[in-house]
């Protein structure tokens, strides 16, 4: 059994559309696109009563600073964690150590 949800990692290099296509998953604009580097750090999306954005806090209290997690109201979620990474290859260098 498994206690923890199913992550789907969306990866790849910067300005392929990977915002794009968690936005399309999602059936609306809920995490930045756009031409150049947008995605800043990494985004774990989950299911929540409604828009909620945190900073993830991991188990022994810790805040990362690099990590948001972000609750939506859609239901298939509940089941499934979407996580959106900043591209590699990018200009911004802090993007790639993330």
């Amino acid at each position: 059994q498994m206690d923890e949800l199913f992550m789907i990692c969306v990866v790849g290099e910067f300005n392929a559309g990977k915002s794009s296509f968690v936005n399309a998953l999602l059936g609306d604009h809920w995490v930045k696109e756009g031409v150049l580097p947008t995605t800043d750090r990494v985004c774990i999306l989950k299911h929540g009563d409604e828009l909620h954005r945190s900073r993830q806090v991991d188990s022994f209290g810790e805040t990362h600073e690099d990590v948001e997690e972000l609750r939506l109201p859609i239901a298939w979620l509940s089941d499934v964690a979407i996580v959106d990474t900043p591209g590699t290859n990018a200009v911004v260098r802090a993007h790639e150590q993330l």
